[in-house]
């Protein structure tokens, strides 16, 4: 054998040659790996920035949501509705208790 030769099974040649011409022609490569099932794809560069700018919605829609939430969650602790106020709790106030609740 000579120095620089490589042996290659032929159908790992033939992805290895696909995948050349693909990316030659401007194509992007798409992997999708999950835990049931996984495919490798050639798209179009448009097609790759538009899957990008549809997941980045998705992900701002989705941060803008919890930060909603967590505003919100700060609001309630910051501002917590007031106490109402019973009769026996009047009964249990000192005089500038109940004077300085009168004027609040």
């Amino acid at each position: 054998m000579e120095k620089d030769t490589v042996l290659l099974d032929v159908e790992k040649y033939n992805v290895l040659r696909d995948f050349k011409e693909y990316i030659e022609k401007g194509h992007t490569l798409e992997v999708n790996n999950s835990r049931y099932n996984s495919y490798r794809r050639f798209i179009t560069t448009d097609e790759a920035v538009k899957i990008v700018v549809k997941e980045r919605e998705l992900i701002v829609a989705e941060l803008e949501k919890e930060n909603t939430d967590l505003r919100l969650q700060i609001n309630t602790l910051e501002n917590p509705a007031p106490k109402e106020i019973t009769i026996n709790d009047l009964k249990k106030m000192s005089y500038w208790e109940f004077r300085k609740w009168c004027k609040s």
